[in-house]
């Protein structure tokens, strides 16, 4: 947890653009959400009552908003991407100089490889994670909640059948994925064997 704090420490100089990063993918979920709304208005207020200014008027505002959902996405990207790099950047510095002061005896004791992983390997692994956290793995879970809400409000009823649906396709999910992970970890390695 200790190096969790470290890590979140190297992140809190670019809160804002990080903030900014999550409010960006707030607004791409909520566009997102927006869609299948509109696509049930056409169908409901135009199609069905053979209204075709409800149905131009609702694919026209379709349109807007997926160009501006495009906007935010690039915003959100853009944002996430310089945080991670900011992090990264600050990493590989810290860890330089923290080599630097290492006394001679410790300098003999690593080897030049691990010291060279730590600097690149690693802070680029660190800076993934924090792209990955400020769009993609923040968005799905934020997804699935608005998408969950959404039932709720277009029928309730249709909704409390579906979720115990969706509570067992997690409990498979995760039954598979626990498989899987101790399969992977009892398995023996691929390399050749040493005669």
């Amino acid at each position: 947890m200790s190096d969790l704090r470290k890590l979140l420490g190297f992140v809190k100089p670019y809160r804002g653009l990080a903030l900014f990063a999550l409010v960006m993918l707030l607004g791409m979920v909520a566009l997102d959400l927006a869609i299948p709304r509109l696509v049930e208005r056409i169908i409901d207020e135009g199609v069905k009552r053979k209204d075709m200014a409800v149905v131009l008027g609702t694919s026209a505002l379709m349109l807007a908003i997926s160009a501006l959902s495009a906007l935010v996405a690039v915003l959100n990207s853009n944002s996430s991407v310089r945080v991670g790099e900011s992090v990264a950047r600050d990493i590989r510095e810290a860890v330089f100089v923290k080599i630097l002061g290492f006394p001679y005896g410790n300098l003999d004791r690593f080897s030049t490889g691990k010291l060279m992983v730590r600097l690149t390997s690693d802070a680029s692994a660190v800076q993934r994670l924090t792209q990955v956290s400020l769009r993609i793995g923040t968005r799905a879970p934020l997804s699935m909640l608005g998408s969950i809400a959404l039932m709720f409000v277009t029928s309730p009823v249709l909704a409390s059948l579906m979720i115990p649906i969706l509570a067992l396709a997690a409990a498979v999910i995760a039954f598979f994925r626990r498989t899987s992970r101790e399969r992977a970890s009892s398995s023996p390695s691929c390399g050749p064997t040493a005669r």
